[in-house]
């Protein structure tokens, strides 16, 4: 409210100054006075040597002066011509006060602008960090395995058995009841290894993308956890032996971090299709957690963790908005 008060204050004087600062030159009984020839901060006379070189404009005495033009050292038109001299004595003061209220409505409008500016970034602001808090906070649309197989089947129907065009049209179709979906999240991601975080309608989604893709007939089974799936192109790729979740909550000053449970893994050390039997074996498969675990909420964190062989840890973490886009 003080804000609001001060702002109006400003607006008033503003107003003010400058009605005052258009009265005085409205109203004014400055006369134009005679026509001067003014360059480099000066006014000069018609013959002035300096107004020749420079080729300077003409304008009227009281203009001159507005602009803070003194008369030419040179050719001194105070002594050329008495009668400016006599118009500057007469006029110079109503003149400068007429030029110190513009100055000062001026400013004010520059004051009152950029106060209107920052008002409305301020507001902007709040907007954006109300709308957040809102998202953060509100339930995620969790569709049902029926609903996305109806999805998918439309989907289907639509693509005709290309794989980009039912992954386009499936995910329309669900940001139509959740519009955060995403399709899978990824975790890592590199030319030698990929670790994805999938919900269970992205599981589902990347599993329907990947039997296209095969030339495979499509029947896939309902996942309703979330996978970390941990899939390495090469044996150059970072030997993941182990995934773990941790669960951040600051709204909880106790107990805030959490490790979540695994249900099940199938991640261990194979060679990878299409290598040699002398290839080395490298982990490879899938960690199911809790759909619970990546439940979003106002200050909640889920870090997921992949630890390598050897090397430093492989991690992200997924805010509370992030979190709305694993489903």
């Amino acid at each position: 409210m003080s804000s609001l008060l001060q702002t109006r204050r400003l607006m008033v004087v503003a107003l003010a100054v400058w009605s005052i600062a258009l009265g005085a030159q409205a109203q004014s009984s400055i006369p134009p006075g005679p026509a001067v020839l003014v360059s480099d901060q000066w006014y000069h006379v018609e013959n002035c040597s300096v107004a020749t070189a420079r080729k300077a404009p003409s304008m009227a005495l009281a203009d001159a002066l507005r602009q803070g033009n003194r008369p030419c050292p040179l050719c001194e038109p105070h002594h050329a011509q008495p009668e400016w001299a006599a118009f500057a004595k007469a006029h110079g003061e109503a003149i400068r006060e007429e030029v110190r209220l513009k100055a000062e409505a001026d400013a004010a409008e520059v004051k009152r602008k950029a106060e209107e500016t920052e008002k409305e970034r301020l507001r902007k602001l709040a907007e954006f960090e109300a709308e957040r808090k809102r998202r953060e906070t509100s339930p995620v649309p969790r569709l049902t395995e029926a609903q996305i197989r109806d999805i998918a089947k439309a989907a289907l129907a639509e693509a005709g058995g290309d794989a980009l065009q039912f992954q386009t049209r499936f995910r329309a179709r669900v940001r139509e009841t959740s519009p955060d979906y995403a399709g899978p999240q990824i975790v890592y991601g590199s030319a030698a290894l990929r670790i994805l975080a999938l919900g269970p309608v992205s599981a589902f989604e990347h599993a329907v993308v990947t039997q296209l893709q095969k030339r495979q007939p499509v029947s896939v089974v309902w996942a309703p956890d979330v996978t970390i799936a941990v899939m390495p192109e090469s044996a150059e790729a970072p030997d993941i032996k182990q995934v773990v979740v941790q669960r951040t909550d600051t709204s909880r000053p106790a107990g805030g971090e959490a490790m979540a449970t695994q249900l099940s893994s199938t991640l261990a050390p194979r060679r990878l299709p299409g290598t040699p039997p002398s290839a080395t074996p490298i982990h490879y498969g899938e960690v199911v957690f809790p759909l619970s675990t990546f439940e979003p909420g106002a200050g909640v964190t889920v870090r997921v963790i992949a630890v390598p062989s050897s090397g430093p840890n492989l991690s992200r973490s997924f805010t509370a908005l992030q979190l709305r886009s694993i489903q």
